[in-house]
């Protein structure tokens, strides 16, 4: 759980990063980026001994670097058409799909206490985002996709944990998520500036980092409580961006972050 924790606060650390990068970098080049130089990162853990891969259930495997790319490009289409504050509400209704394909696929029952925390962790994301939702276009459509191949990914990243372990794991996104963002981002890859270089092996860094840490988890963290400490991203993210950025904090900013929290401390009370 407590793995889950700082992986949630570190990908709010890789989401500030994104939108500072976003500024001289195409979000198309900053995904290949990430997956490309995180399966590097990787491969060069292996090549020391520091880590091992082992590919027991590669059907799986595959599956899952699959979709979790997907997700990701779906998101980035969504952004483009939508606002920002749509898509990530949109983004954060994955732990409802997550959870339900947990109970369907993997047994785990659906507790009233876990849902109603969801539910709270939930409404937490739409006071931090305030969506509008001012008009309906193929965007929205993209972001509710983001949203079932990324609670897809999770179920299949927790099933994966009895067999793999979180390098193996790790390393399926990381080479399959290249292979679509070099799709994607063909003929926008351009060479960064130096202080742009450095930024984007930062927040390769922590995202590869933020990774590994999740997909450990989820061996001894079930689908529900984990997606519910996940949504910690958001607010770390907007409190970067107020510090860093100059922006402000809103009452909106506030009473979300308070859901969210709130939320995760009940379950980690519950299941201390």
């Amino acid at each position: 759980m407590y793995t889950m924790l700082i992986a949630a606060i570190l990908f709010g650390v890789m989401a500030f990063l994104v939108k500072i990068l976003s500024h001289t970098i195409s979000p198309e080049e900053i995904v290949f980026f990430r997956f490309f130089l995180g399966a590097l990162s990787i491969l060069f853990f292996v090549i020391i001994r520091f880590a091992k891969l082992r590919f027991n259930n590669k059907r799986l495997l595959v599956f899952r670097g699959i979709i979790g790319s997907v997700a990701i490009v779906f998101f980035f289409k969504a952004i483009k058409l939508i606002p920002v504050s749509d898509a990530v509400v949109l983004q954060f209704s994955y732990p409802i799909f997550a959870t339900v394909f947990a109970a369907i696929f993997l047994d785990e029952k659906l507790k009233l206490s876990s849902v109603i925390a969801m539910f709270v962790a939930f409404v937490g994301i739409v006071f931090i985002s305030s969506p509008v939702f001012i008009q309906f276009n193929i965007g929205y459509v993209h972001g509710i996709a983001a949203a079932v191949f990324a609670g897809a990914a999770i179920v299949a990243t927790r099933r994966l944990r009895r067999t793999e372990n979180a390098w193996s794991i790790t390393f399926s996104l990381m080479f399959f998520g290249t292979i679509v963002g070099f799709i994607v981002s063909m003929g926008k890859i351009a060479i960064p500036s130096p202080n742009g270089f450095f930024l984007l092996m930062g927040m390769v860094a922590v995202a590869t980092v933020a990774q590994l840490l999740l997909n450990y988890s989820y061996k001894y963290c079930d689908v529900a409580h984990g997606t519910i400490i996940s949504m910690l991203t958001v607010p770390v993210t907007v409190l970067l961006a107020v510090i860093f950025l100059d922006e402000y904090i809103t009452i909106n900013f506030a009473i979300g972050s308070v859901l969210i929290l709130g939320s995760i401390f009940y379950i980690f009370k519950k299941t201390a």
